[in-house]
């Protein structure tokens, strides 16, 4: 393989669809932790998404959060191929507005603001009343239209994900997908990442054999599996804060502090009324 992707989330799809396109001479292969998504109902039709985590979650902690008194709280996140697009802000320079709305025009379907020929597919409810006016109805003419929220839904119903319209829409000779596939670490060799280890995850392949592979890459590594899986990678490899690979008992490869450091998140509160 020329080029491999640890972690087939949105933007994995994105690049791999594209660099598979642009360069017909690459190899590709994403390994991707979570099952396919591919025509499966509750993944495509959008009231199913509540059922999204029952099988794919995995809860990790955060540990001494001042905010909340030094307790911990569980930080649920669930693998599957397309990731948050399937579901739901760096302030770094080369994210604001103005650079980000010609890369949004090319990936998302809303007109005015956005494209209007993009593959991802944004409509909104079909009702708009200000809350002002649905203060106390509550009832089944007013419930869920209190604004039009926009939604990732297509002309046909179907929720509008990356990995439909980037990777399963095509049929691809040089761009790979294996599901179900846990990366171990990067392989590092004088300083240059060469390859992955990685074994099969037992919760979407029950019977598969649970031996770690290793596979090799002619050119690039790319580590994109989401905020808590792409640092976990980075130290499983020997990258990270020195006293953390110490302690697990990783070998330092390379020294970066800021690993797995400074996760924000924010809490949800979900009320239900009958």
């Amino acid at each position: 393989m020329t080029l491999f992707f640890a972690g087939g989330g949105t933007a994995a799809c994105i690049i791999a669809s594209r660099l598979a396109t642009a360069f017909p001479d690459l190899q590709i292969l994403v390994l991707e932790s979570g099952p396919t998504t591919k025509d499966k109902m509750d993944h495509i039709q959008p009231g199913h998404y509540i059922t999204h985590p029952r099988s794919r979650q995995q809860d990790g902690a955060v540990l001494h959060v001042e905010g909340i008194g030094a307790r911990c709280r569980p930080a649920p996140s669930w693998f599957r191929l397309g990731a948050a697009s399937a579901a739901a802000q760096v302030w770094e320079s080369g994210w604001s507005a103005k650079e980000m709305i010609p890369m949004l025009r090319s990936l998302i379907r809303k007109s005015p603001t956005h494209g209007a020929t993009a593959p991802l597919k944004v409509s909104y409810g079909g009702e708009d009343r200000p809350y002002r006016e649905e203060g106390n109805g509550l009832d089944l003419a007013s419930i869920n239209v209190f604004f039009r929220m926009p939604k990732w839904i297509s002309s046909d119903a179907r929720r509008s994900d990356v990995a439909h319209h980037y990777i399963y829409n095509k049929t691809w000779k040089n761009l790979s997908v294996l599901d179900g596939c846990l990366v171990r670490r990067v392989v590092i060799e004088n300083d240059v990442a060469t390859g992955v280890e990685y074994l099969f995850n037992n919760q979407i392949h029950e019977s598969a054999p649970q031996d770690i592979r290793t596979v090799k890459a002619r050119k690039m590594v790319v580590v994109s599996a989401g905020t808590m899986g792409s640092p976990l990678i980075l130290e499983r490899s020997g990258v990270g804060k020195k006293e953390v690979l110490e302690r697990a008992g990783i070998p330092v490869v390379a020294e970066l502090p800021g690993v797995g450091e400074n996760y924000q998140g924010e809490f949800s509160v979900i009320l239900a009324a009958t």
